[in-house]
């Protein structure tokens, strides 16, 4: 009895397990065109996934081959992947922090610059996933905006908490 095995279930093998790169002429920006049924402008990702993502997703793609084989899989389809961006996975870096405004969004702490009361507490704040989900980071980034804007805010006013 033959096995079949597909290898992703989307066109990019990397799109859960290897590290994602986004250089930075990805960009998130409003279409200027394009509105939703609110009439609000709607997101437009823009840019191609980092040669290092192809060259891993590739890597990936011709090992998962092998393991398929030697398990006995007699059958083993897959694609390799295309050089796109897409809002499917969990995407990062598009909030990038510095130390200059000129090429950040934030400040090292995540304040966006020019604005004291406003923070990025996301996965736009890393620079790439890490191969894993980053959704577990934003909870442990939030804690830590929420006690340092907490810590000002008693410093203000002369209170503890």
């Amino acid at each position: 009895m033959g096995v079949a095995a597909r290898l992703s279930p989307s066109e990019d093998p990397s799109s859960e397990t290897a590290d994602q790169r986004f250089g930075a002429e990805c960009r998130v920006q409003l279409d200027p065109a394009v509105r939703d049924r609110l009439g609000l402008p709607v997101a437009r990702l823009s840019g191609v996934a980092h040669q290092e993502t192809m060259r891993v997703a590739s890597f990936m793609l011709a090992k998962a081959r092998q393991w398929l084989d030697a398990a006995g899989a007699t059958l083993v389809w897959g694609s390799e992947p295309v050089a796109r961006l897409s809002a499917g996975q969990h995407q990062a870096g598009t909030c990038r922090m510095g130390s200059d405004p000129a090429t950040s969004v934030t400040d090292p702490w995540g304040r966006v610059w020019g604005h004291d009361n406003l923070f990025v507490s996301d996965g736009s704040l890393h620079p790439t996933n890490g191969g894993f989900n980053g959704t577990l980071r934003a909870p442990r980034r939030l804690s830590a905006d929420t006690s340092r804007v907490l810590a000002r805010y008693c410093d203000r006013v002369g209170s503890r908490i």
